[in-house]
């Protein structure tokens, strides 16, 4: 299993090659695929991020690339909350195939 929460982008970024960039969802592009290698077929990822960088349905097409079954049940769909007035935190559940 892997847990892990991105970079809201708010306030941070992240260095790629020579440039900063502020994309979480470019961040977990480059991420998801080493992620994938670590977890065994049956694991799973867990990922909070902050929907102001990237959409539930964003995040779950670059988690499915990659290998991972997003689970969309409404008991998986209910997360989201707001933290404050630039972040609102959602998260996802995706066992590896």
């Amino acid at each position: 299993m892997v847990v892990t929460d991105l970079p809201y982008g708010v306030q941070h970024g992240s260095r790629q090659h020579t440039s900063l960039s502020r994309s979480p969802l470019k961040l977990l592009a480059e991420a998801v695929g080493r992620w994938a290698r670590l977890v065994r077929p049956g694991g799973a990822l867990g990922l909070s991020w902050n929907t102001f960088g990237g959409s539930r349905d964003q995040v779950a097409e670059i988690l499915a690339g990659a290998g991972f079954e997003p689970l969309t049940d409404p008991c998986y769909a209910g997360f989201a909350h707001r933290v404050d007035q630039a972040i609102t935190r959602d998260l996802m559940v995706a066992p590896r195939s």
